[in-house]
This record gives C-alpha cells, sequence and structure tokens, in this order.
C-alpha cells in the first residue's frame, strides 16, 4: 500500500534511520528529513556543493554524517549543530558523492565511520580518538 507520493529530483536518493523513525531524501541541492509517523518534512540540512549526498544516522542516533565531494560534514543529530568537517588527505574525492556507490557507514556501536574513495581506498575513522585530540587542542566540539 502507497502511503505518500512525493515528486523528486531526477537521482534523489532515499534512506531510513537506524530506528525507523525518518525518511532521509537526498537531492542535489538538500537533504529532507521526513518524520515517519505523520510523513511530514520536519528540518531540511542545505548542501555545499550540488551533486549527489550520501547520509547517515549512526546507530546511536547521535550523529548524522553527510559527504560533499571531499569532506564529510558531522551534525548532532537531534540539534543539527554542524559539529566537524572530516577530510582525508590529499583532499581525496569520496565515492560516497557519486549516485551509485553507497560509500559511507558508521560502526555498529557509532564510534567509527567509514567512507570510500574514488582510490579504491576506504578511510576509517575513529571518532573517540578524533574527538580526544580535539579536546587536547581545546577544539572538542562539546
Amino acid at each position: 500500500e502507497v502511503v505518500r507520493r512525493e515528486t523528486q529530483s531526477v537521482g534523489a536518493g532515499v534512506n531510513f534511520s537506524p530506528d525507523g523513525k525518518w525518511l532521509v531524501v537526498r537531492e542535489s541541492d538538500e537533504v529532507n528529513f521526513v518524520r515517519v509517523s505523520d510523513w511530514k518534512k520536519q528540518f531540511t540540512l542545505q548542501r555545499d556543493q550540488p551533486g549527489f549526498a550520501n547520509v547517515v544516522i549512526s546507530p546511536d542516533m547521535k550523529l548524522l554524517a553527510m559527504s560533499e565531494m571531499t569532506y564529510v560534514k558531522l551534525y548532532d543529530f537531534p540539534s543539527r549543530k554542524l559539529l566537524a568537517l572530516v577530510r582525508g588527505p590529499n583532499d581525496v574525492r569520496l565515492s560516497s558523492s557519486h549516485p551509485t556507490a553507497a560509500g559511507m557507514c558508521f560502526s555498529p556501536d557509532s564510534k567509527m565511520l567509514a567512507i570510500g574513495t574514488y582510490q579504491d581506498i576506504i578511510q576509517l575513522w575513529d571518532l573517540g580518538l578524533l574527538r580526544e585530540r580535539l579536546e587536547q587542542l581545546g577544539l572538542d566540539w562539546n
């Protein structure tokens, strides 16, 4: 049974949040978050660069990662506050910004972020270690 029809731009992608309460609709210039309980759009995050984005929410529902061409934006999901930009060495192009590549996911414990690249390399970001090092510099996102 169809519960809702929505016209989207060509190349739009969709996925559900880990808890099943959000439908994430990825379009070229923005990402919309639709509450599943009433199918109403609740908020939008703007993209820095038009194109294809990958958006994943951590299993603990605390973090959201959104890919751009050469970096990933990390947000606090409940507040939608931008926490950090994760950029790999040499500004390598991310496969997560390609329409046919999944390219990005959180580990089940939400402590690691894996990001695919066009150089056949997978970047693994230890978010706990990243925060420790940022804290040492007085730059942690809390």
